[in-house]
């Protein structure tokens, strides 16, 4: 354990250095080589500075908590693996935080090394993946006052989550308010101009809702009903059965009307939730089925029967508001 340090930690060998217990020294922290590893997520000094630089890299091991940096900046070749943990970076930058989960992925896994820097996981399990959200948004959500791994959400801050893929907002699992995320950024055109986001429904991070997103998101609706509707850091006992799709960048963007899309598109009133969402009923969802020629989406089905089945629910403790386009 270290303690009472003013200086801050550098480490400049090859090796791996591990850090346990629960650490409280000053200064911030920087991995210029080698490899540093956290046994767990109080490991690192809460809210410290967090440079990874050279060819260093940081791996958090252990289970359940959330990584809490005031600064962070991978350069180079460096690495964080979050395995299957979450991460805070107060008074962040989101885009620069999807760049890097961007190049994690970029081989199609959540381990990928061909494109650094980069935050990746070593241990991921197919289907789940990082969600990341400002601060500003997730407080848009759920309210002033709302908590991410029990820390109390500032605007400035960045959130990323180890998730199942489609979890548009942070909340461990898959259900009828990410269908409508998702839907509303096609009808928005986000298949074809680029831009969209995770809280949009991009799962991949290539910034387009493609076939690939909304396959992704239908599979993980299934593990998350067949979980009990909420999915935890490993899948639950009996989910692993489900097989779910693999994301892949090689799916065409969605053209309008085409009929190669999977899944019907459904009409859906865009969720956008503001601090004093007080929706208490699924009424608050519009969504009317429009199947392409012949074909009816196994994603539509399964979301119209989530709702049919379960006529109030916690899904809507947001206030949908409807979309308009120009």
């Amino acid at each position: 354990m270290i303690t009472g340090g003013t200086n801050g930690l550098t480490k400049t060998g090859s090796g791996t250095l591990t850090l346990s217990g629960t650490n409280t020294y000053a200064g911030g922290t920087v991995v210029n080589n080698g490899s540093l590893v956290l046994a767990s997520t109080t490991a690192l000094k809460s809210n410290t500075s967090l440079g990874i630089t050279g060819s260093g890299s940081v791996q958090v091991a252990g289970t359940g908590g959330v990584l809490q940096v005031s600064s962070l900046n991978i350069t180079g070749s460096g690495k964080l693996d979050l395995d299957k943990h979450d991460l805070i970076w107060h008074n962040g930058d989101v885009s620069t935080v999807t760049s890097w989960l961007d190049a994690g992925y970029s081989g199609g896994t959540w381990n990928d090394t061909s494109n650094l820097p980069a935050i990746t996981s070593s241990t991921y399990t197919t289907g789940y993946g990082f969600g990341v959200l400002s601060g500003a948004v997730y407080l848009g959500i759920y309210g002033q006052g709302a908590q991410f791994d029990e820390v109390t959400v500032s605007p400035s801050d960045v959130l990323v989550k180890y998730t199942l893929l489609g979890d548009t907002t942070l909340k461990g699992y898959v259900d009828a308010t990410d269908f409508a995320q998702l839907d509303a950024a096609y009808l928005m055109g986000l298949y074809a101009t680029g831009g969209a986001t995770w809280i949009n429904g991009d799962c991949n991070y290539d910034g387009q809702i493609t076939n690939a997103d909304y396959a992704a998101m239908n599979a993980s609706f299934q593990l998350s009903q067949s979980g009990g509707g909420q999915a935890t850091q490993v899948p639950p006992t009996g989910v692993n059965t489900i097989t779910p799709v693999s994301q892949t960048r090689s799916n065409s963007p969605l053209s309008a009307g085409s009929t190669n899309a999977p899944y019907a598109v459904l009409a859906v009133a865009l969720v956008f939730a503001e601090p004093d969402a007080t929706a208490t009923d699924s009424s608050a969802i519009s969504i009317t089925p429009t199947p392409e020629p012949g074909t009816l989406g196994i994603a539509s089905v399964g979301l119209l029967a989530f709702l049919r089945k379960r006529k109030r629910t916690s899904i809507t403790t947001l206030r949908m508001r409807p979309m308009t386009r120009a």
